[in-house]
Order: C-alpha cells, then structure tokens, then sequence
C-alpha cells in the first residue's frame, strides 16, 4: 500500500475562511499502473470557488475500509501536525461502502455522505436496461430522473408513488429500487441535499470546475 499526501497544510488553511464549504471527493479507480489488481483512490477537496483540490493518492491491491481507514488516519495525523484541525462536512463517493465506512471509523463519527450522480445515474441505466421491457427503456429513466431531481421530500413521496403506480409491471426494477436505494433516498435524491453545504457539487467530476 502506498499513500501520499499533497499540499495538505495549505490546503486547509484555505477552508478555515468563513464561507468556506469543505467537502470531500472520494474517487477508485482501476487500471492505473502495469501491475494487475492495482486500484488508486483520489481524495479531493472543494473550496469557496467550488474548484477542486488534490490532497491524498492511495494505491493499494486492497481497497477495503481497513485500508481506506488507514489513509485517511494518514492524512488527518498529517494535518493535526500542523496545529489544525481536520473536519469534513461532506463525503461523494461512488456507491462503495468500504468509503464511507473507513472514513467513518477514522472521524469516529458519521459523516453526511452523499452518492455521485454520475454514478448513480450509469447504475440506473444499466439496471433498467437489464431489469425492464427494452421499450420502456426511455419512459422508465426520464421518469425516475425526475424522482431523483425532485425539489422537495413531498414532491419525491408523490413522484416516488407515481413510479410504482405506473411501472408496477416492472417488479424486478422496482424490487431492485426498494432492496438497494429505497432505504437510503438522503444519500441520492436532490430534495434532501438543499440545505447541505457541499457547494453544490453533486458529482465527482464537477471539482473540476466552477458553477
């Protein structure tokens, strides 16, 4: 396992400004080097401008809470070295458990943690398209994209009854729904992220850029 930290001192003396939102970008990735079963995790923060920052790489061949736990004790000891304190408002992660989870054991409490939308929405794709009728494909996406951009908790419980009202033919898909998001409709629904202040960045790839 190999971990290095980037700039991390002058990183978050940037985030002890008033209206700063401090938000972390957890991001796996596969294929990164010629050895076999290599991942590599990103950590990246956002600031004020909504520009993101890199602060931590990890490769390891082991991409379990244990080590992502690890990492992240690594970077919050790098930091308190510093005489700072290290606070997270936020976590995006794609929908791996072993994230949050080591993040959670480290901070030694439960950190607001929301899914990218990037990958959500490939989730859902691939799902409808290997779980319905073929034809129902574009119906069946633009209706659940409204029930995740719905704009508040009432409007997602209507649109959500709606969903199944209509496409209760398509009971795998909505078994699907109500086994793996259902449960967990504050991690992905836009209605429960208003008040949230990550900077309204709700994908990955959005720290690369500005609103």
């Amino acid at each position: 396992m190999s971990v290095k930290t980037t700039h991390l001192p002058i990183i978050d003396k940037k985030f002890r400004k008033p209206k700063c939102k401090l938000l972390s970008r957890v991001q796996c990735s596969h294929g990164v080097s010629q050895y076999e079963n290599m991942r590599l995790l990103n950590i990246m923060i956002c600031d004020q401008n909504n520009k993101g920052w890199p602060v931590g790489h990890l490769i390891t061949n082991s991409m379990t809470s244990v080590s992502v736990g690890l990492f992240f004790k690594a970077i919050k000891t790098r930091i308190e070295s510093y005489g700072q304190c290290f606070n997270i408002n936020c976590v995006i992660t794609d929908d791996d458990s072993s994230l949050i989870n080591g993040i959670n054991d480290v901070m030694r409490s439960e950190i607001k943690h929301i899914l990218c939308q990037w990958h959500l929405d490939n989730s859902f794709k691939d799902n409808i398209r290997s779980k319905c009728d073929r034809n129902k494909f574009d119906i069946i996406y633009t209706d659940l994209k409204a029930v995740v951009l719905s704009k508040t908790i009432e409007e997602f419980d209507k649109l959500v009854s709606g969903f199944t009202t209509k496409h209760k033919d398509e009971t795998i898909f909505l078994d699907y729904l109500n086994s793996y998001y259902m449960h967990r409709r504050e991690k992905w629904a836009m209605c429960f992220r208003k008040d949230l202040k990550h900077g309204n960045v709700h994908t990955l790839w959005s720290l690369f850029t500005t609103d």
